[in-house]
């Protein structure tokens, strides 16, 4: 099975700055726990934020999640690449 059979051709995506609120609304919107962010202009995926960043490590705290972490341990694959390759490559970190 190749990455392209079960991929999100074009999914919601946000940037560094981009608003906490606005973030939780995208989920809301796709019925999802989990947004990519991408450098600015770009697309480049660099990160993610989950549901649960954003109620542990942002809510709880009156933080937004973007300004936490780096987003440079990202991995990309071809979308017709293997998923068993997408998979080997997420083990190496």
């Amino acid at each position: 099975m190749n990455v392209s059979e079960i991929m999100t051709m074009e999914p919601s995506y946000c940037v560094p700055n981009t608003d906490l609120q606005e973030i939780a609304a995208m989920m809301v919107a796709e019925d999802c726990g989990e947004i990519p962010v991408c450098e600015s202009g770009t697309k480049k995926p660099i990160g993610v934020v989950t549901d649960r960043d954003i109620v542990c490590r942002t809510v709880a705290k009156g933080l937004n999640p973007l300004s936490l972490w780096d987003y440079h341990w990202v991995k990309q694959v071809d979308d017709e690449g293997f998923i068993d390759r997408l998979i080997e490559r997420m083990r190496l970190k």
